[in-house]
């Protein structure tokens, strides 16, 4: 049961975030979540630019209809990011690089490549497995299949989600005291 006055944490819910602090630590399953998980909330920020941008009188129904993903794409959004002319274009390509690698590890099969070095001793053949990496085919802006390392792919990922992050979070003003009443008013009137 949830009281009034009580803060809700992480651990309050019944899904609950994983314990683990280093993305290396993540099986490919939970890699494969984290992406999916750092583009939405990114793509939440960019609905709040969006609806910052037009200020539209229903904000609620604006960000919940309008901006939704099934109606509109991300890939959408940044052609409507692009024409807002405060937002940064370089972070576009960002964007769309996040976009391309989270698609890469919730769509496509994790490939293994293995190197092998083989001696002769004495005539008998020795196979030594020297590593395994594992491998996933990225189509570039271009159209091009490139195959990426998927370890160093997530740390490029994560390195680029912490830039983005920080771009949004110092482009997007915070809310007046007027705003925050308004958005706390159109929720109450949905209930």
């Amino acid at each position: 049961m949830i009281k009034k006055g009580v803060t809700i944490g992480p651990k309050d819910t019944d899904l609950k975030s994983t314990d683990k602090t280093d993305i290396l630590e993540y099986n490919i399953e939970e890699i494969r979540g984290w992406t999916i998980d750092e583009l939405n909330k990114i793509e939440d920020k960019i609905n709040t630019i969006i609806t910052r941008y037009f200020a539209p009188e229903k904000e609620l129904e604006f960000r919940t209809i309008i901006l939704n993903s099934s109606i509109v794409s991300t890939g959408a959004k940044m052609k409507i990011l692009r024409n807002i002319e405060s937002f940064d274009k370089k972070y576009i390509g960002k964007i769309q690089t996040l976009m391309n690698t989270r698609n890469a590890f919730a769509h496509l099969p994790l490939t293994k490549s293995a190197v092998v070095s083989v001696t002769n001793n004495n005539g008998n053949l020795v196979w030594l497995l020297e590593s395994v990496t594992s491998q996933l085919d990225i189509m570039n802006s271009s159209g091009e299949i490139k195959k990426k390392n998927a370890k160093e792919l997530v740390l490029e990922y994560k390195d680029l989600v912490v830039e983005i992050n920080q771009y949004l979070d110092e482009y997007i003003p915070p809310m007046t005291k007027e705003e925050v009443i308004k958005s706390i008013a159109e929720r109450n009137e949905k209930k």
